[in-house]
């Protein structure tokens, strides 16, 4: 049920989105925005489905490491 709901929602924002876009023919903000959507559906299919996602969270806090250099503590 969770899926339907999912790709209803999806559906109702995504398809004046997209008829908009086709109408500016600007392709290369359709193709960003459909990548982005499927990664996002995916994942809430995902979900929905009560697959565990692992978190993102240490490659973030590796790449800000990375780039800001480790926080010195008082």
């Amino acid at each position: 049920m969770m899926i339907l709901i999912v790709t209803l929602v999806f559906s109702c924002f995504v398809i004046p989105d997209i008829i908009s876009m086709f109408r500016e023919k600007d392709y290369h903000l359709i193709w960003l925005y459909l990548s982005i959507l499927i990664i996002t559906y995916v994942l809430s299919v995902l979900v929905g489905l009560e697959v565990k996602i692992p978190s993102p969270q240490p490659l973030i806090k590796s790449v800000i490491t990375t780039i800001l250099g480790s926080p010195e503590l008082p």
